[in-house]
């Protein structure tokens, strides 16, 4: 597909959704690059919440040509007053679209390989490989494995064990297969395969890097994608905090003589 330039009468489709929650469609006309700049300049210069929240309405009201939102009388046209009662993950979903021009069924992939990428490097490292090693090698999955092992190829003689073609992999309990996926296949009894599995990429690592990096300076930028990304990351890093006490918690539960 060639690029297009934005002039007179472009149109283009979005979808914007969150984990558990409806999907909102419609169409939109991307901004250029003054627009994006102006607005951007207006955010900055925003000095009440309630005020960033109406130069982001006005801005996408001006680019929104349909949706499909409703209110309680029926549909609701994309009017900056409508846009300032939508939850924000959803206006900054159509802001990314509008600022970034950029197709809905690509940005929810990415996503989902955000959240696996997150899962993996904050709470299960130890399921941190590709799909096709995961193939090839035995690793060591069973809860009997020491904790600094848990994950790691299995050796013999120094060497990496083959997978045999009669032991599929582990995917039934991999975090990179949604659990609800999980669950479905094995009531079905089908059995979940690597093709069930969000594979992280690069990009998605890298996302989950660069969160790290500004929840390590406390800063991030003023970016709609960047405060997007950091929704999709934040629970698994809030999990990954207070892992250590619950898992205290459930020792000091454990202990003899508790009830």
């Amino acid at each position: 597909m060639k690029l297009r330039i934005i002039e007179d009468g472009f149109e283009l489709p979005f979808e914007a959704s969150v984990e558990n929650g409806p999907t909102l469609a419609g169409t939109y006309r991307p901004a250029v690059p003054a627009e994006v700049k102006a607005y951007r300049q207006r955010i900055a210069a925003a000095k009440a919440p309630e005020e960033s929240v109406r130069v982001q309405a006005e801005f996408l009201a001006a680019h929104v040509l349909s949706w499909d939102a409703e209110g309680k009388a029926g549909p609701v046209p994309p009017t900056a007053d409508a846009l300032t009662r939508i939850p924000e993950a959803y206006a900054d979903a159509i802001e990314a679209h509008v600022t970034g021009y950029y197709f809905s069924p690509g940005a929810v992939a990415t996503e989902k390989k955000i959240a696996v990428a997150a899962r993996l490097r904050l709470l299960d490292p130890e399921w941190d490989r590709s799909c096709e090693s995961c193939r090839a090698w035995l690793y060591r999955d069973d809860d009997e494995t020491p904790a600094e092992f848990r994950g790691t190829v299995l050796t013999r003689a120094n060497k990496p064990v083959p997978r045999p073609p009669y032991v599929p992999p582990p995917c039934f309990k991999c975090p990179k297969v949604p659990r609800e996926m999980r669950d479905e296949r094995q009531s079905a009894g089908e059995e979940v395969t690597p093709a069930d599995a969000a594979d992280p990429d690069d990009l998605a690592r890298g996302v989950v890097e660069h969160y790290l990096e500004c929840r390590a300076v406390g800063a991030f930028p003023r970016d709609p994608v960047v405060r997007r990304h950091a929704r999709l990351i934040a629970p698994y890093y809030d999990a990954a905090r207070d892992q250590p006490l619950r898992q205290l918690i459930a020792l000091v539960a454990a202990a003899p003589g508790r009830r």
